[in-house]
């Protein structure tokens, strides 16, 4: 996405949106937009399916591994070089939990800014109340443990949409601000960075003299509750495993694009692996 400021020089601010679908099928690709020369303005973006709960908690998790596994990686290797890069990025995601929040000491705060969509809200508004409360207390959980913020949206409700999209611009233009939190799980929740609290959504009181193992039980117990209601079971993808050799799938333009940006793909991994080689050969760390 692109924003124009009016400034006596017309300045342009980019911002590069990577989506990788596929799930854990994809967590290779990982590398190519999550690097050292990025991490310091990387924002992840989570999308959960509120209409398929039965695989929520076990992709929501694993993927927030995957992602939280590379960061640190990215990290480690940046910091044999320079040691304040790590400690940039500790500060950032500290300053993202207001001083004075009973949690903040108890949070495994995301390196970089984290928020997770539930999509598909049309649907999931018509879940059972007693269902959509205890989703709605696992995805608050889930996200402020890792001082995310948490939203709902539907293609279908255009003011939700239009939210999200302005979620969005805020991450990458620092443009906007939210227009306050939204808990109830009667409605399509919206709560920003560090203004949900583990004794709000578990009813627990003096959070602040709780510990991390304790927080660690209050999850356990809140996705205990999830899971009663939906069962976790292996995701199966629906497509074929290659959809360009599949007659259903074929369109020209799209494989023809497809092809060239495997190619693309294929040759930066390529220079990367040289790259490597090359500082191996010469000694450099």
């Amino acid at each position: 996405g692109t924003r124009q400021l009016i400034l006596d020089l017309q300045v342009k601010e980019v911002s590069h949106i990577w989506e990788l679908a596929g799930g854990l099928a994809s967590a290779h690709l990982l590398e190519v937009p999550v690097n050292k020369k990025s991490l310091p303005a990387l924002s992840v973006v989570l999308a959960v399916d509120l209409s398929a709960p039965e695989v929520l908690c076990t992709s929501a998790e694993s993927l927030l591994k995957v992602v939280r596994s590379r960061v640190a990686a990215v990290i480690e290797d940046a910091q044999r070089l320079d040691r304040a890069y790590g400690e940039a990025i500790q500060e950032a995601a500290a300053a993202r939990i207001p001083e004075g929040h009973p949690d903040k000491g108890l949070l495994d705060v995301f390196p970089v800014p984290l928020v997770i969509v539930g999509t598909k809200y049309d649907i999931f508004e018509n879940f059972e109340p007693e269902k959509r409360k205890a989703l709605c207390r696992f995805l608050r959980h889930l996200a402020h443990g890792q001082g995310a913020s948490l939203l709902f949206t539907s293609l279908k409700n255009e003011a939700l949409a239009s939210r999200a999209k302005a979620a969005l611009s805020q991450l990458a233009f620092g443009s906007g601000t939210g227009k306050g939190s939204t808990v109830d799980y009667n409605k399509p929740l919206n709560i920003m960075f560090g203004e949900d609290s583990f004794e709000a959504i578990d009813g627990s009181h003096q959070s602040n003299t709780k510990t991390s193992t304790q927080m660690s039980n209050s999850y356990n117990l809140v996705k205990q509750q999830f899971t009663d209601y939906f069962p976790q079971v292996e995701q199966k993808s629906v497509v074929p495993e290659d959809p360009a050799r599949d007659p259903y799938f074929k369109e020209k333009d799209i494989d023809i694009m497809k092809a060239q940006k495997e190619k693309e793909l294929e040759d930066y991994r390529k220079t990367r692996e040289q790259e490597a080689r090359a500082k191996n050969l010469l000694g450099w760390d």
